[in-house]
């Protein structure tokens, strides 16, 4: 039977997490020194994206309440055109 001490098992499992966390960025190619900044535009892209869809839904709403608002003002004035 084999025995290890505690220390030497943490030692293991910490450089089996660094081995593996490293084979993980090297697949997404993000090994090199320009990741940091690699990451800091995909989150600024991410961000911007929700910044988008937030824009396009006020967007719509705006342009759906103007056009009721307008259609009910050419129906108010339809009707009081045709009264005078």
């Amino acid at each position: 039977m084999i025995e290890i001490t505690k220390d030497e098992l943490q030692d293991m499992l910490h450089k089996a997490a660094k081995t593996g966390a490293q084979e993980a960025l090297e697949r997404l190619g993000l090994e090199d020194k320009t990741a940091t900044k690699d990451l800091e535009d995909m989150r600024q892209l991410v961000l911007s994206w929700r910044n988008i869809q937030t824009e396009v839904g006020r967007t719509a709403i705006r342009l759906l309440t103007t056009g009721i608002l307008v259609f009910i003002g050419a129906a108010i004035w339809l009707s009081v055109k045709s009264k005078i």
